[in-house]
Protein backbone atom coordinates (compact mmCIF):
# COMPACT_ATOMS: atom_id res chain seq x y z
CA UNK A 1 0.00 0.00 0.00
CA UNK A 2 0.89 3.40 -0.72
CA UNK A 3 2.09 6.25 2.26
CA UNK A 4 -0.92 7.52 3.62
CA UNK A 5 -0.94 10.99 4.27
CA UNK A 6 -1.97 11.43 8.41
CA UNK A 7 1.55 9.78 8.98
CA UNK A 8 3.55 12.59 6.63
CA UNK A 9 3.89 14.33 9.66
CA UNK A 10 5.13 12.17 11.91
CA UNK A 11 8.09 11.24 9.66
CA UNK A 12 8.87 14.60 9.76
CA UNK A 13 8.72 15.44 13.80
CA UNK A 14 10.87 12.17 13.57
CA UNK A 15 13.92 13.39 11.72
CA UNK A 16 13.54 16.80 13.81
CA UNK A 17 13.24 15.20 17.50
CA UNK A 18 16.98 14.12 18.26
CA UNK A 19 17.12 11.16 16.26
CA UNK A 20 20.51 11.81 14.32
CA UNK A 21 22.62 8.79 15.51
CA UNK A 22 20.03 6.99 14.31
CA UNK A 23 19.46 9.46 10.51
CA UNK A 24 23.39 8.74 9.86
CA UNK A 25 24.03 12.51 11.13
CA UNK A 26 27.24 13.09 9.25
CA UNK A 27 30.23 15.49 11.13
CA UNK A 28 30.54 19.39 9.50
CA UNK A 29 31.45 19.13 6.28
CA UNK A 30 34.42 18.89 5.20
CA UNK A 31 35.08 16.80 8.43
CA UNK A 32 36.32 13.14 5.86
CA UNK A 33 38.43 15.91 3.72
CA UNK A 34 42.09 16.32 4.21
CA UNK A 35 43.27 20.05 3.87
CA UNK A 36 45.54 19.13 0.50
CA UNK A 37 43.31 17.65 -1.37
CA UNK A 38 42.28 19.01 -4.27
CA UNK A 39 38.46 20.18 -5.10
CA UNK A 40 38.70 17.92 -8.23
CA UNK A 41 39.79 15.15 -5.80
CA UNK A 42 37.20 15.88 -3.17
CA UNK A 43 34.32 15.22 -5.89
CA UNK A 44 35.79 12.06 -7.49
CA UNK A 45 35.45 10.43 -3.80
CA UNK A 46 32.14 11.94 -3.65
CA UNK A 47 31.13 10.54 -7.17
CA UNK A 48 32.36 7.11 -6.58
CA UNK A 49 30.55 7.40 -2.31
CA UNK A 50 27.55 8.24 -3.75
CA UNK A 51 25.54 5.41 -3.33
CA UNK A 52 27.32 3.39 -0.79
CA UNK A 53 27.51 6.62 1.53
CA UNK A 54 25.65 9.43 0.60
CA UNK A 55 25.88 10.92 3.69
CA UNK A 56 29.78 11.74 3.74
CA UNK A 57 29.42 12.44 -0.26
CA UNK A 58 27.11 15.15 0.12
CA UNK A 59 29.80 16.34 2.81
CA UNK A 60 32.76 16.21 0.27
CA UNK A 61 30.91 17.79 -2.63
CA UNK A 62 29.83 20.31 0.20
CA UNK A 63 33.40 20.91 0.78
CA UNK A 64 34.66 20.73 -2.76
CA UNK A 65 32.49 24.07 -3.38
CA UNK A 66 33.86 25.54 -0.62
CA UNK A 67 37.34 25.64 -1.92
CA UNK A 68 35.91 26.05 -5.77
CA UNK A 69 32.68 28.07 -5.52
CA UNK A 70 32.51 28.29 -9.04
CA UNK A 71 31.91 24.89 -9.60
CA UNK A 72 28.47 25.16 -10.47
CA UNK A 73 27.84 21.46 -11.55
CA UNK A 74 28.67 19.97 -8.27
CA UNK A 75 25.45 21.08 -6.84
CA UNK A 76 23.50 19.42 -8.62
CA UNK A 77 24.89 15.74 -7.05
CA UNK A 78 24.47 18.09 -3.83
CA UNK A 79 20.99 18.63 -4.15
CA UNK A 80 20.37 14.84 -5.65
CA UNK A 81 21.97 13.60 -2.38
CA UNK A 82 20.50 16.07 -0.04
CA UNK A 83 17.10 15.42 -1.51
CA UNK A 84 17.46 11.21 -0.40
CA UNK A 85 19.07 11.94 2.55
CA UNK A 86 15.61 14.37 3.94
CA UNK A 87 18.27 17.81 3.73
CA UNK A 88 14.68 19.98 1.85
CA UNK A 89 16.06 22.97 2.39
CA UNK A 90 20.30 22.42 1.31
CA UNK A 91 18.56 21.23 -1.76
CA UNK A 92 16.59 23.26 -2.63
CA UNK A 93 19.48 25.99 -2.13
CA UNK A 94 21.41 23.94 -4.33
CA UNK A 95 18.86 23.73 -7.73
CA UNK A 96 18.63 27.17 -7.17
CA UNK A 97 22.08 27.85 -7.39
CA UNK A 98 22.17 26.14 -11.28
CA UNK A 99 18.74 27.66 -12.14
CA UNK A 100 19.88 31.06 -11.42
CA UNK A 101 22.64 30.83 -13.75
CA UNK A 102 20.79 28.44 -16.22
CA UNK A 103 17.21 29.22 -15.60
CA UNK A 104 15.12 25.84 -17.10
CA UNK A 105 17.88 23.40 -17.17
CA UNK A 106 15.84 20.07 -16.57
CA UNK A 107 17.78 18.32 -14.21
CA UNK A 108 18.35 21.30 -11.63
CA UNK A 109 14.42 21.79 -12.43
CA UNK A 110 13.14 18.33 -11.74
CA UNK A 111 14.93 18.55 -8.51
CA UNK A 112 14.03 21.80 -7.16
CA UNK A 113 10.30 20.16 -8.29
CA UNK A 114 10.62 16.96 -5.99
CA UNK A 115 12.13 19.23 -3.10
CA UNK A 116 9.22 21.42 -3.25
CA UNK A 117 6.58 18.96 -3.55
CA UNK A 118 8.41 17.64 -0.18
CA UNK A 119 7.18 20.60 1.15
CA UNK A 120 3.49 20.96 -0.78
CA UNK A 121 4.68 24.33 -2.01
CA UNK A 122 2.57 23.52 -5.14
CA UNK A 123 1.91 26.99 -6.78
CA UNK A 124 5.90 27.18 -6.45
CA UNK A 125 6.60 23.62 -8.05
CA UNK A 126 4.05 24.29 -10.82
CA UNK A 127 5.92 27.42 -11.86
CA UNK A 128 9.49 25.22 -11.76
CA UNK A 129 8.23 22.68 -13.83
CA UNK A 130 6.34 25.11 -16.36
CA UNK A 131 9.61 26.69 -16.49
CA UNK A 132 11.89 23.56 -17.64
CA UNK A 133 13.40 23.88 -21.01
CA UNK A 134 13.79 21.22 -23.17
CA UNK A 135 13.54 18.50 -20.34
CA UNK A 136 14.50 15.63 -23.20
CA UNK A 137 16.06 13.04 -20.30
CA UNK A 138 14.02 14.88 -17.99
CA UNK A 139 10.90 14.51 -19.94
CA UNK A 140 9.48 11.40 -18.35
CA UNK A 141 9.83 12.85 -14.57
CA UNK A 142 8.85 15.96 -15.38
CA UNK A 143 5.75 14.30 -16.13
CA UNK A 144 5.48 12.13 -13.09
CA UNK A 145 6.22 14.97 -10.84
CA UNK A 146 3.08 17.11 -12.37
CA UNK A 147 1.04 13.75 -12.04
CA UNK A 148 2.20 13.42 -8.68
CA UNK A 149 1.22 17.02 -7.72
CA UNK A 150 -2.12 16.92 -9.40
CA UNK A 151 -2.96 13.56 -7.68
CA UNK A 152 -2.09 15.62 -4.46
CA UNK A 153 -4.05 18.08 -5.35
CA UNK A 154 -7.39 15.88 -5.87
CA UNK A 155 -7.33 16.41 -9.26
CA UNK A 156 -6.81 12.74 -10.50
CA UNK A 157 -7.81 12.98 -14.14
CA UNK A 158 -5.73 15.32 -14.46
CA UNK A 159 -2.84 13.60 -12.86
CA UNK A 160 -4.14 10.24 -15.25
CA UNK A 161 -3.82 12.37 -18.40
CA UNK A 162 -0.08 14.09 -17.15
CA UNK A 163 0.97 10.61 -16.28
CA UNK A 164 -0.16 8.57 -20.06
CA UNK A 165 2.59 9.71 -22.16
CA UNK A 166 5.69 8.15 -20.04
CA UNK A 167 5.00 4.69 -21.18
CA UNK A 168 6.37 5.86 -24.73
CA UNK A 169 9.07 8.45 -23.25
CA UNK A 170 10.62 6.36 -20.68
CA UNK A 171 9.63 2.49 -21.95
CA UNK A 172 12.51 1.32 -20.14
CA UNK A 173 12.56 3.10 -17.10
CA UNK A 174 11.29 0.76 -14.38
CA UNK A 175 10.77 3.50 -11.69
CA UNK A 176 8.85 5.86 -13.88
CA UNK A 177 7.12 2.63 -15.55
CA UNK A 178 5.83 1.30 -12.19
CA UNK A 179 4.28 4.93 -10.74
CA UNK A 180 2.48 4.97 -14.06
CA UNK A 181 0.90 1.55 -12.96
CA UNK A 182 0.60 2.78 -9.45
CA UNK A 183 -1.42 6.01 -10.52
CA UNK A 184 -3.66 3.37 -12.46
CA UNK A 185 -4.93 1.57 -9.69
CA UNK A 186 -6.58 5.49 -8.95
CA UNK A 187 -8.44 5.50 -12.32
CA UNK A 188 -12.32 4.96 -11.37
CA UNK A 189 -12.74 3.86 -15.48
CA UNK A 190 -10.08 1.72 -15.94
CA UNK A 191 -11.31 -1.89 -15.41
CA UNK A 192 -9.37 -4.39 -14.07
CA UNK A 193 -9.01 -6.62 -17.03
CA UNK A 194 -7.17 -3.45 -18.52
CA UNK A 195 -5.42 -3.16 -15.35
CA UNK A 196 -4.20 -6.88 -15.68
CA UNK A 197 -3.13 -6.36 -19.34
CA UNK A 198 -1.00 -3.09 -17.96
CA UNK A 199 0.81 -5.30 -15.57
CA UNK A 200 1.52 -8.19 -17.65
CA UNK A 201 2.90 -5.85 -19.99
CA UNK A 202 5.02 -4.29 -17.13
CA UNK A 203 6.02 -8.10 -16.44
CA UNK A 204 6.97 -9.11 -20.14
CA UNK A 205 9.35 -5.81 -20.22
CA UNK A 206 11.44 -6.04 -17.06
CA UNK A 207 11.20 -9.68 -16.70
CA UNK A 208 14.95 -9.89 -17.23
CA UNK A 209 16.27 -7.33 -15.59
CA UNK A 210 18.09 -9.32 -13.32
CA UNK A 211 19.70 -12.59 -15.04
CA UNK A 212 19.30 -15.63 -12.74
CA UNK A 213 21.49 -16.66 -9.90
CA UNK A 214 20.35 -19.65 -9.54
CA UNK A 215 18.40 -23.08 -10.21
CA UNK A 216 19.31 -23.83 -6.15
CA UNK A 217 19.31 -27.08 -6.86
CA UNK A 218 21.60 -27.41 -3.67
CA UNK A 219 19.43 -26.49 -1.26
CA UNK A 220 17.40 -28.93 1.49
CA UNK A 221 14.16 -29.71 0.45
CA UNK A 222 13.23 -31.38 3.43
CA UNK A 223 9.66 -30.09 3.95
CA UNK A 224 9.53 -29.66 7.51
CA UNK A 225 12.68 -27.64 8.11
CA UNK A 226 13.40 -24.66 9.69
CA UNK A 227 12.89 -21.57 6.91
CA UNK A 228 14.60 -18.79 6.64
CA UNK A 229 11.67 -16.14 5.10
CA UNK A 230 13.43 -12.73 3.55
CA UNK A 231 11.31 -9.38 3.79
CA UNK A 232 12.32 -7.21 1.52
CA UNK A 233 11.18 -3.45 1.64
CA UNK A 234 11.61 0.45 1.39
CA UNK A 235 9.00 1.14 4.27
CA UNK A 236 11.06 -0.35 7.23
CA UNK A 237 10.52 3.26 8.67
CA UNK A 238 7.74 5.70 9.70
CA UNK A 239 5.39 4.50 6.86
CA UNK A 240 2.08 2.92 7.04
CA UNK A 241 3.56 -0.11 5.88
CA UNK A 242 5.02 -0.69 9.14
CA UNK A 243 1.78 -1.21 11.05
CA UNK A 244 0.97 -4.00 9.34
CA UNK A 245 4.74 -5.12 8.82
CA UNK A 246 5.70 -4.77 12.95
CA UNK A 247 3.22 -7.31 13.95
CA UNK A 248 4.32 -10.62 11.83
CA UNK A 249 7.47 -10.17 12.88
CA UNK A 250 6.45 -9.46 16.86
CA UNK A 251 4.79 -12.77 16.86
CA UNK A 252 6.95 -15.15 14.12
CA UNK A 253 7.97 -18.49 15.32
CA UNK A 254 11.39 -17.83 16.47
CA UNK A 255 11.53 -22.34 16.55
CA UNK A 256 10.33 -22.55 13.07
CA UNK A 257 11.56 -19.55 11.04
CA UNK A 258 14.25 -16.87 10.80
CA UNK A 259 13.37 -13.45 9.60
CA UNK A 260 15.48 -11.74 7.28
CA UNK A 261 15.15 -8.08 6.64
CA UNK A 262 16.39 -6.63 3.64
CA UNK A 263 15.71 -2.48 4.17
CA UNK A 264 16.44 -0.16 1.17
CA UNK A 265 15.72 2.94 3.72
CA UNK A 266 17.29 6.20 2.95
CA UNK A 267 16.76 7.81 5.75
CA UNK A 268 15.99 5.25 9.00
CA UNK A 269 14.47 6.48 12.04
CA UNK A 270 12.83 5.33 15.37
CA UNK A 271 10.49 2.60 13.71
CA UNK A 272 13.15 1.38 11.83
CA UNK A 273 15.28 0.62 14.78
CA UNK A 274 12.15 -0.90 16.41
CA UNK A 275 11.80 -3.39 13.11
CA UNK A 276 15.18 -4.11 13.42
CA UNK A 277 15.10 -5.65 16.50
CA UNK A 278 12.34 -7.76 16.05
CA UNK A 279 14.30 -9.46 13.00
CA UNK A 280 16.41 -12.19 13.29
CA UNK A 281 19.11 -10.54 10.84
CA UNK A 282 19.11 -6.88 9.48
CA UNK A 283 20.28 -5.69 5.83
CA UNK A 284 20.93 -2.56 4.48
CA UNK A 285 20.49 -3.12 0.89
CA UNK A 286 19.97 0.79 -0.22
CA UNK A 287 23.62 1.01 -1.60
CA UNK A 288 23.03 -2.30 -3.94
CA UNK A 289 21.97 -2.57 -7.17
CA UNK A 290 19.17 -5.05 -8.11
CA UNK A 291 21.54 -7.83 -9.47
CA UNK A 292 23.65 -7.51 -6.07
CA UNK A 293 20.53 -7.38 -4.29
CA UNK A 294 19.82 -10.80 -5.53
CA UNK A 295 23.26 -12.19 -5.46
CA UNK A 296 23.29 -11.22 -1.32
CA UNK A 297 19.77 -12.93 -1.03
CA UNK A 298 20.94 -15.68 -3.22
CA UNK A 299 24.10 -15.63 -0.47
CA UNK A 300 21.74 -15.64 2.45
CA UNK A 301 20.36 -18.80 1.59
CA UNK A 302 17.02 -17.32 1.71
CA UNK A 303 14.08 -19.77 1.37
CA UNK A 304 11.03 -17.91 1.01
CA UNK A 305 11.20 -14.13 -0.22
CA UNK A 306 8.61 -11.62 0.17
CA UNK A 307 8.52 -8.03 -1.20
CA UNK A 308 6.58 -5.65 0.85
CA UNK A 309 6.39 -2.47 -1.80
CA UNK A 310 4.94 -4.09 -5.21
CA UNK A 311 5.04 -1.17 -7.39
CA UNK A 312 5.34 1.48 -4.92
CA UNK A 313 8.16 4.09 -4.58
CA UNK A 314 11.44 3.10 -3.95
CA UNK A 315 10.54 -0.62 -4.36
CA UNK A 316 13.20 -3.14 -5.44
CA UNK A 317 11.22 -5.63 -7.29
CA UNK A 318 13.45 -5.76 -9.65
CA UNK A 319 15.67 -7.84 -7.68
CA UNK A 320 12.97 -10.71 -7.96
CA UNK A 321 13.81 -11.20 -11.64
CA UNK A 322 16.98 -12.77 -10.55
CA UNK A 323 15.67 -15.52 -8.96
CA UNK A 324 17.72 -15.26 -5.61
CA UNK A 325 14.96 -17.35 -3.52
CA UNK A 326 13.18 -20.60 -4.62
CA UNK A 327 9.69 -18.76 -3.76
CA UNK A 328 8.97 -16.05 -4.22
CA UNK A 329 5.74 -13.64 -3.00
CA UNK A 330 4.20 -10.82 -3.25
CA UNK A 331 2.23 -9.22 0.20
CA UNK A 332 0.79 -5.92 1.57
CA UNK A 333 2.52 -3.10 0.00
CA UNK A 334 0.73 -3.18 -3.29
CA UNK A 335 -2.96 -3.44 -3.84
CA UNK A 336 -2.55 -5.73 -7.42
CA UNK A 337 -0.98 -8.16 -9.18
CA UNK A 338 3.34 -7.70 -9.94
CA UNK A 339 2.68 -9.22 -13.35
CA UNK A 340 6.29 -10.47 -13.25
CA UNK A 341 6.36 -14.13 -13.72
CA UNK A 342 8.63 -14.58 -10.98
CA UNK A 343 6.71 -13.65 -8.39
CA UNK A 344 5.03 -17.05 -7.39
CA UNK A 345 2.34 -15.97 -5.21
CA UNK A 346 0.39 -12.94 -3.71
CA UNK A 347 -0.77 -13.19 -0.15
CA UNK A 348 -4.51 -11.77 0.34
CA UNK A 349 -8.07 -13.37 1.58
CA UNK A 350 -10.94 -14.15 0.86
CA UNK A 351 -13.09 -11.18 0.75
CA UNK A 352 -10.12 -8.89 -0.49
CA UNK A 353 -10.03 -11.07 -3.63
CA UNK A 354 -12.72 -13.40 -4.34
CA UNK A 355 -12.41 -16.58 -6.40
CA UNK A 356 -12.97 -14.79 -9.79
CA UNK A 357 -10.00 -12.79 -8.70
CA UNK A 358 -7.43 -15.72 -9.35
CA UNK A 359 -7.83 -14.22 -13.38
CA UNK A 360 -6.40 -11.04 -13.18
CA UNK A 361 -2.82 -12.13 -11.63
CA UNK A 362 0.17 -13.37 -12.39
CA UNK A 363 0.56 -15.13 -9.29
CA UNK A 364 -0.84 -17.74 -7.71
CA UNK A 365 -3.37 -16.32 -5.05
CA UNK A 366 -2.69 -17.64 -1.21
CA UNK A 367 -6.11 -16.81 0.14
CA UNK A 368 -5.31 -16.71 4.57
CA UNK A 369 -8.32 -18.24 6.14
CA UNK A 370 -9.48 -14.31 7.82
CA UNK A 371 -7.90 -10.94 7.18
CA UNK A 372 -4.68 -10.98 5.61
CA UNK A 373 -3.67 -8.14 7.52
CA UNK A 374 -2.85 -7.44 11.21
CA UNK A 375 -2.69 -4.36 12.48
CA UNK A 376 -0.32 -2.36 14.66
CA UNK A 377 -2.72 -0.22 17.20
CA UNK A 378 -0.73 3.15 17.84
CA UNK A 379 0.63 3.05 21.64
CA UNK A 380 0.41 7.08 21.23
CA UNK A 381 -3.52 6.90 20.39
CA UNK A 382 -5.48 9.80 22.61
CA UNK A 383 -8.75 8.96 24.57
CA UNK A 384 -12.14 8.55 22.74
CA UNK A 385 -14.63 11.28 23.53
CA UNK A 386 -18.10 11.76 22.29
CA UNK A 387 -19.48 11.80 18.85
CA UNK A 388 -18.87 15.74 17.87
CA UNK A 389 -23.13 16.07 16.46
CA UNK A 390 -23.49 16.24 20.54
CA UNK A 391 -21.24 19.34 20.75
CA UNK A 392 -21.70 20.66 17.38
CA UNK A 393 -25.44 19.69 16.70
CA UNK A 394 -24.50 18.48 13.30
CA UNK A 395 -23.10 15.45 11.72
CA UNK A 396 -19.38 15.38 10.51
CA UNK A 397 -18.21 13.12 7.80
CA UNK A 398 -15.08 12.84 7.50
CA UNK A 399 -11.94 11.55 4.83
CA UNK A 400 -8.15 11.16 5.71
CA UNK A 401 -7.10 9.31 2.90
CA UNK A 402 -4.84 10.33 0.25
CA UNK A 403 -6.59 12.64 -2.26
CA UNK A 404 -5.38 11.25 -5.31
CA UNK A 405 -8.24 8.81 -3.73
CA UNK A 406 -11.05 11.17 -4.40
CA UNK A 407 -12.00 10.88 -7.80
CA UNK A 408 -15.05 13.01 -9.34
CA UNK A 409 -16.90 9.39 -8.98
CA UNK A 410 -16.19 9.97 -5.21
CA UNK A 411 -17.11 13.73 -5.28
CA UNK A 412 -20.26 13.01 -6.42
CA UNK A 413 -21.67 9.93 -4.30
CA UNK A 414 -20.00 12.19 -1.24
CA UNK A 415 -22.21 15.06 -2.54
CA UNK A 416 -25.00 12.64 -2.30
CA UNK A 417 -24.67 11.79 1.25
CA UNK A 418 -24.44 15.22 2.24
CA UNK A 419 -27.99 15.99 0.59
CA UNK A 420 -29.08 13.38 2.39
CA UNK A 421 -28.24 14.79 5.48
CA UNK A 422 -29.68 17.67 6.24
CA UNK A 423 -26.26 20.57 7.70
CA UNK A 424 -23.89 17.75 7.41
CA UNK A 425 -20.26 18.54 6.75
CA UNK A 426 -17.24 17.19 5.39
CA UNK A 427 -14.17 17.28 6.74
CA UNK A 428 -10.98 16.84 4.97
CA UNK A 429 -7.66 15.81 6.16
CA UNK A 430 -4.37 14.75 3.81
CA UNK A 431 -1.23 16.10 2.57
CA UNK A 432 -2.67 18.46 0.24
CA UNK A 433 -5.46 19.70 2.47
CA UNK A 434 -3.48 22.74 3.62
CA UNK A 435 -2.46 23.83 0.16
CA UNK A 436 -5.81 27.08 -1.15
CA UNK A 437 -5.03 25.72 -4.49
CA UNK A 438 -6.53 22.15 -3.61
CA UNK A 439 -8.75 23.34 -0.79
CA UNK A 440 -10.24 25.67 -4.09
CA UNK A 441 -10.42 23.02 -6.02
CA UNK A 442 -12.67 20.18 -4.01
CA UNK A 443 -15.19 22.98 -2.68
CA UNK A 444 -15.57 23.80 -6.57
CA UNK A 445 -15.95 20.82 -7.18
CA UNK A 446 -18.64 20.01 -4.78
CA UNK A 447 -20.26 23.31 -5.77
CA UNK A 448 -20.77 21.77 -9.25
CA UNK A 449 -22.68 18.23 -7.46
CA UNK A 450 -24.65 20.36 -5.43
CA UNK A 451 -23.56 21.16 -2.19
CA UNK A 452 -22.53 24.62 -0.69
CA UNK A 453 -18.74 24.52 -1.13
CA UNK A 454 -18.79 26.07 2.67
CA UNK A 455 -19.77 22.55 4.09
CA UNK A 456 -16.23 21.30 3.13
CA UNK A 457 -13.65 21.75 6.03
CA UNK A 458 -10.14 21.13 5.70
CA UNK A 459 -7.92 19.49 8.94
CA UNK A 460 -4.61 21.52 9.33
CA UNK A 461 -1.16 19.78 9.51
CA UNK A 462 -0.89 17.18 12.31
CA UNK A 463 2.84 17.89 13.32
CA UNK A 464 2.61 14.90 15.42
CA UNK A 465 1.22 11.36 15.31
CA UNK A 466 -0.74 11.77 18.62
CA UNK A 467 -2.51 15.09 17.07
CA UNK A 468 -3.22 13.57 13.78
CA UNK A 469 -5.36 10.80 15.62
CA UNK A 470 -7.21 13.34 17.83
CA UNK A 471 -8.50 14.84 15.04
CA UNK A 472 -10.77 11.64 14.32
CA UNK A 473 -12.17 13.42 17.63
CA UNK A 474 -13.85 15.75 14.93
CA UNK A 475 -15.79 13.57 12.60
CA UNK A 476 -18.70 11.27 13.45
CA UNK A 477 -18.52 8.98 10.22
CA UNK A 478 -15.76 8.50 8.35
CA UNK A 479 -16.69 7.81 4.24
CA UNK A 480 -14.12 5.42 2.66
CA UNK A 481 -12.87 5.78 -1.25
CA UNK A 482 -13.05 3.97 -4.05
CA UNK A 483 -12.42 2.05 -6.44
CA UNK A 484 -9.35 2.34 -3.85
CA UNK A 485 -10.29 2.04 -0.37
CA UNK A 486 -8.08 3.09 2.80
CA UNK A 487 -6.22 0.49 4.79
CA UNK A 488 -4.36 2.89 7.48
CA UNK A 489 -6.35 5.66 8.05
CA UNK A 490 -9.70 2.65 8.05
CA UNK A 491 -7.60 1.14 10.78
CA UNK A 492 -6.76 4.40 12.77
CA UNK A 493 -10.84 5.63 12.20
CA UNK A 494 -12.16 2.21 13.70
CA UNK A 495 -9.47 2.44 16.62
CA UNK A 496 -10.56 6.10 17.64
CA UNK A 497 -14.36 4.96 17.24
CA UNK A 498 -15.22 6.25 14.45
CA UNK A 499 -17.12 3.88 11.99
CA UNK A 500 -16.40 3.42 8.74
CA UNK A 501 -18.83 3.29 5.39
CA UNK A 502 -16.67 1.47 2.64
CA UNK A 503 -18.00 0.53 -1.13
CA UNK A 504 -17.20 -2.91 -1.77
CA UNK A 505 -15.98 -2.72 -5.70
CA UNK A 506 -14.72 -5.90 -8.13
CA UNK A 507 -10.93 -5.72 -7.15
CA UNK A 508 -7.96 -5.73 -4.57
CA UNK A 509 -7.79 -2.06 -3.97
CA UNK A 510 -11.85 -1.54 -3.76
CA UNK A 511 -12.38 -4.73 -1.30
CA UNK A 512 -10.12 -3.63 1.39
CA UNK A 513 -12.05 -1.82 3.15
CA UNK A 514 -14.94 -4.58 3.63
CA UNK A 515 -11.96 -6.80 4.42
CA UNK A 516 -10.95 -5.09 7.31
CA UNK A 517 -14.52 -4.14 8.74
CA UNK A 518 -15.60 -7.61 8.43
CA UNK A 519 -12.51 -8.58 10.14
CA UNK A 520 -13.81 -6.97 13.27
CA UNK A 521 -17.70 -8.07 13.02
CA UNK A 522 -18.46 -3.97 11.74
CA UNK A 523 -20.66 -5.60 8.65
CA UNK A 524 -23.30 -2.60 8.77
CA UNK A 525 -20.60 -0.49 7.23
CA UNK A 526 -20.17 -2.22 3.49
CA UNK A 527 -22.02 -1.42 1.32
CA UNK A 528 -22.48 -3.12 -2.19
CA UNK A 529 -24.34 -0.48 -3.98
CA UNK A 530 -23.88 3.41 -4.30
CA UNK A 531 -27.67 3.51 -2.97
CA UNK A 532 -26.72 1.43 -0.15
CA UNK A 533 -23.60 3.57 0.77
CA UNK A 534 -25.70 7.03 0.79
CA UNK A 535 -28.59 5.00 2.99
CA UNK A 536 -26.28 3.71 5.42
CA UNK A 537 -24.65 7.11 6.03
CA UNK A 538 -28.22 8.62 6.37
CA UNK A 539 -29.16 5.85 9.03
CA UNK A 540 -26.03 6.05 10.78
CA UNK A 541 -26.39 9.79 10.96
CA UNK A 542 -29.85 10.00 12.18
CA UNK A 543 -29.20 7.98 15.50
CA UNK A 544 -26.51 9.86 17.68
CA UNK A 545 -26.87 7.10 19.85
CA UNK A 546 -25.32 4.67 17.15
CA UNK A 547 -22.65 7.19 17.24
CA UNK A 548 -22.03 7.45 20.95
CA UNK A 549 -21.80 3.26 20.91
CA UNK A 550 -19.78 3.08 18.16
CA UNK A 551 -17.51 5.24 20.17
CA UNK A 552 -17.04 3.26 23.33
CA UNK A 553 -17.43 -0.10 20.90
CA UNK A 554 -15.46 0.03 18.30
CA UNK A 555 -11.86 -0.37 20.08
CA UNK A 556 -12.63 -2.68 21.53
CA UNK A 557 -14.13 -5.02 19.58
CA UNK A 558 -11.30 -4.11 17.49
CA UNK A 559 -8.72 -5.35 20.05
CA UNK A 560 -10.54 -8.36 20.30
CA UNK A 561 -10.39 -9.27 16.53
CA UNK A 562 -8.25 -11.17 14.15
CA UNK A 563 -7.06 -7.67 12.85
CA UNK A 564 -5.26 -7.09 16.67
CA UNK A 565 -4.24 -10.87 16.70
CA UNK A 566 -0.77 -11.20 15.77
CA UNK A 567 0.11 -14.47 16.95
CA UNK A 568 -2.78 -15.55 15.42
CA UNK A 569 -1.86 -13.94 11.86
CA UNK A 570 1.87 -14.98 12.19
CA UNK A 571 0.61 -18.33 12.62
CA UNK A 572 -1.49 -18.20 9.31
CA UNK A 573 0.79 -16.45 7.48
CA UNK A 574 3.60 -19.20 8.70
CA UNK A 575 1.15 -22.06 7.90
CA UNK A 576 1.07 -20.50 4.29
CA UNK A 577 4.71 -20.79 3.81
CA UNK A 578 4.78 -23.90 5.46
CA UNK A 579 2.52 -25.11 2.66
CA UNK A 580 4.34 -23.50 -0.52
CA UNK A 581 7.33 -24.73 1.09
CA UNK A 582 6.04 -27.96 0.88
CA UNK A 583 4.75 -27.36 -2.56
CA UNK A 584 8.33 -26.93 -3.82
CA UNK A 585 10.01 -29.58 -2.26
CA UNK A 586 7.62 -32.11 -3.68
CA UNK A 587 7.89 -30.79 -6.94
CA UNK A 588 11.85 -29.99 -7.24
Amino acid sequence: MPPEPGLTGTAIVLRDAGLGPLLGARQAPGAAASPTDTPEALAARAESLGRSDPGTALDLYREALRRAPRRLGWWLPVAKLALELGRVDLAIDAAERVLRKHPGQSEAGTLLASALLRRRDFTRMAQVLRQIRHPGAQAGNVANLTATMLAQQARIGEALAAMRPIKSLAPRSATLQMSRLMYLNYDPELSRAELFREHCSFGSAFTGTVAPVSQHLDRDRDPGRRLRIGYLSPDFRTHSVAYFVAPVFEAFDREQFDVVAYAHVARPDAVTEGLRSLASEWRDVTPLDDAELARSIHDDRIDILVDLAGLTKDSRLLAFTGRPAPIQISYLGYPNTTGLPQVDYRITDHVADPDDADDFHSETLIRLPRCFLAFAVPNHAPEIGPPPVLRTGHVTFGSFNNLAKVNHKVVALWAQVLRAVAGSRLLLKAAGTGDPASQEHLRGAFGAAGVDPGRIDFAGYAATAPEHLAAYGEVDIALDTFPYNGTTTTCEALWMGVPVITLAGDRHAGRVGASLLGAIGFQAGIATTPDEYVLTARLLASQPELLAAARRNLRPDMARSPLCDHAGHARALEEAYRAVWQIWCAQS
